[in-house]
């Protein structure tokens, strides 16, 4: 059921949990389409320490862009059929997720690095109008905008936080004048010129070569270290995770199938997902032996199914996993939310509590 429309549309306050940058509680993502209502983003809940690194991982079209499109506040009634759920930052709960305004954030909290950086800034500015305009328009922490001298005089400080080399000449420069990489530091640079406590990086590394991937790693990291935020990195290669995530969260068919500590989730894998999702991935250590494929489709998220939705694709399907869905069990103590957790009926994550509580 979707949530009550308020005339505002400003956020509900409402009690939340301390301790976290950012909550979210069973959000709901269904999107219009020529073809039908496409079931994007499933009931999914997750939360993000202070300085934390949460890596989501999973195919394209597992619900990952979505459901951060989604908690950013970029879906309007026109988009989405349905979209529910919470979304808590910085000590606001969110409960009408449609958003009034599309083209800005849910909060100045919040800021997004989008998968294409070239395409994703305009081709006719230069990079420093682009990026005075944005720091002209909002710098909350600071009380308002900036006046156009201060404004420039940030932006240079910015790419040259970012690692971009005389970030002065760098200003009066245009887009398609940078390489790819830098114009990943630029999208970087302006999405922190805010301040957030969240920033969320979707697929940052892409249509990179591995050099300027390393290098864009380190800039998000050393940010990281210098201004505390927590940063919510969405991939689909293992390895970037691996480098840079504190906890990672697997999702399939809009699910978290699987979520835990960076080390569970490497060395120890319970979902079948995620581990054929591991034996995908080209690793050195494997010798001549070639890298797997996950035979089958994901589902058609516009088709109502039973069962679990890696069934048609799962080497260890049960019977069971074709007539129920199971559910995604917390395992051990402490916050539900942080907890090691896995969507399976395989009876080894089934009597996982009994273990060492992980």
């Amino acid at each position: 059921m979707q949530p009550a429309r308020t005339d505002s549309r400003r956020p509900d306050p409402a009690p939340v949990a301390s301790g976290y940058s950012l909550i979210v509680r069973d959000l709901h993502v269904h999107l219009r389409s020529r073809h039908g209502t496409v079931h994007a983003v499933n009931g999914i809940s997750f939360a993000v320490k202070p300085g934390e690194i949460l890596g989501i991982v999973g195919e394209s079209g597992s619900g990952k862009s979505v459901a951060m499109l989604a908690v950013m506040g970029f879906f309007d009634r026109e988009a989405a059929r349905l979209i529910s759920g919470s979304v808590t930052v910085g000590g606001t709960e969110w409960r009408e997720l449609a958003a009034p305004d599309p083209w800005s954030s849910r909060s100045p909290e919040l800021a997004i690095i989008f998968q294409d950086a070239v395409s994703s800034l305009n081709p006719v500015l230069t990079v420093g109008s682009q990026m005075t305009d944005t720091l002209m328009a909002r710098q909350p922490k600071s009380g308002g905008g900036m006046p156009r001298p201060a404004a420039r005089r940030r932006a240079a400080e910015l790419l040259d936080l970012v690692r971009i080399p005389d970030a002065a000449r760098c200003l009066d420069l245009y887009p398609h004048q940078l390489s790819g990489g830098m114009c990943q530091r630029v999208m970087i640079a302006m999405a922190i010129s805010a301040d957030p406590s969240v920033l969320i990086a979707d697929e940052p590394t892409t249509a990179l070569d591995v050099t300027v991937q390393s290098q864009i790693l380190d800039v998000l990291l050393e940010i990281r270290q210098r201004t505390g935020m927590s940063i919510v990195m969405i991939s689909h290669d293992f390895g970037v995770i691996a480098r840079v995530a504190d906890r990672v969260q697997v999702m399939y068919a809009g699910r978290i199938v699987e979520r835990g500590g960076v080390d569970d989730i490497f060395s120890r894998p319970q979902h079948p997902y995620t581990r054929a999702l591991l034996a995908c991935s080209p690793r050195i250590d494997r010798g001549e032996q070639a890298s797997q494929i996950i035979p089958g489709a994901p589902p058609d998220m516009r088709l109502a199914f039973a069962g679990c939705p890696f069934a048609a694709r799962c080497a260890e399907v049960m019977g069971v996993c074709r007539r129920d869905e199971p559910a995604l069990r917390p395992v051990g103590s402490g916050a539900v939310l942080e907890r090691y957790a896995a969507s399976c009926w395989l009876p080894r994550i089934a009597d996982a509590g009994n273990g060492d509580g992980r």
